[in-house]
């Protein structure tokens, strides 16, 4: 009985389209005490689609490894870009991404795909969604300095 309940259990899980999987990474990675930045689950899953069909080449669908694996997901990810603000990661990936065909994705779809980033790195998903606009997403950074400091103490203690 427990194998088939299991068993059906899968097989509605893979049936369920990717996109509805968004909204179900609830948590704020550890050690991080600054608001989580707004983005919505329909960003995220925007920016999803965009990343498997103009990313994924580089760097896979899911972020993690690649030719173009520069810290997007996991524990590189706040080493790389915690103390940047959401606006510099937008426009890089607008103005340079993807690389066979730079400076076509709208600044828009940019944003979409830094709130698919949030999400594979576990920010929960609100109810406001990330502005496409450069001035207000260059207010929005994930750690403060002393956070970005205390992160890399720890992991130097590893």
């Amino acid at each position: 009985m427990k194998k088939t309940l299991w068993a059906t259990a899968w097989l509605l899980a893979a049936a369920i389209p990717l996109d509805t999987h968004i909204a179900a990474k609830p948590q704020v990675p550890p050690g991080v005490k600054t608001a989580a930045p707004p983005y919505t689950s329909a960003q995220a899953a925007r920016g999803q689609r965009l990343v498997k069909e103009h990313c994924s080449a580089c760097h896979r669908e899911d972020l993690r490894s690649g030719e173009g694996d520069i810290g997007l997901s996991d524990a590189q990810f706040l080493q790389y870009w915690g103390v940047t603000p959401l606006g510099v990661l937008a426009r890089l990936i607008q103005t340079t991404m993807p690389v066979d065909n730079p400076n076509t994705l709208t600044l828009q779809q940019a944003t979409d795909v830094v709130a698919f980033v949030l999400w594979k790195n576990y920010y929960p998903a609100g109810t406001r969604e990330l502005p496409a606009d450069l001035k207000a997403l260059n207010r929005i950074q994930l750690q403060t300095a002393e956070e970005h400091l205390q992160l890399f103490v720890a992991l130097a203690k590893k």
